[in-house]
């Protein structure tokens, strides 16, 4: 009898100071600095390759290097606001044949998975919803 209460003792001891781990804090919401950010893409047509950047565009970006599997990205993109310095070229991305703007006004991508590739450096791994189709990139 004395042995059982000793082990109930113990238990009730343990039990005082092993607790369920409270759960982390959320990552950090970052700011996105709008006036010195710049969302650029890259493409080809006819064999040329060109670059061009997106002027309307948000961003939601919780992250923290000490906390991947919590971190999170949700980018929103103003497909009209496509511009890569060519009007001609420019009038095409809103056309049926690249963006299609008038059915397809935005684009989103969003992750959830992100790795570490070191020096500072991280991947994120999420799905891209563009012309109503979502695809992993």
């Amino acid at each position: 009898m004395q042995r059982s209460a000793l082990w109930s003792t113990l238990a009730l001891a343990l039990c005082a100071f092993v607790r369920p781990a409270t759960a982390a804090s959320p990552p950090p919401a970052w700011t996105v600095d709008g006036a010195n950010s710049k969302l650029e893409f890259t493409s080809s047509f006819g064999g040329d390759a060109f670059k061009g950047v997106f002027r309307k565009w948000d961003a939601r970006i919780v992250f923290d290097p000490a906390a991947l599997t919590t971190s999170s990205v949700v980018v929103n993109v103003d497909l009209g606001s496509a511009s890569t310095a060519d009007e001609s070229r420019d009038e095409a991305l809103l056309s049926s044949d690249w963006f299609n703007t008038a059915k397809f006004p935005r684009a989103t991508f969003s992750a959830t998975k992100f790795s570490s590739l070191g020096g500072g450096r991280y991947q994120a791994a999420g799905t891209l919803a563009i012309r109503g189709v979502s695809r992993p990139v």
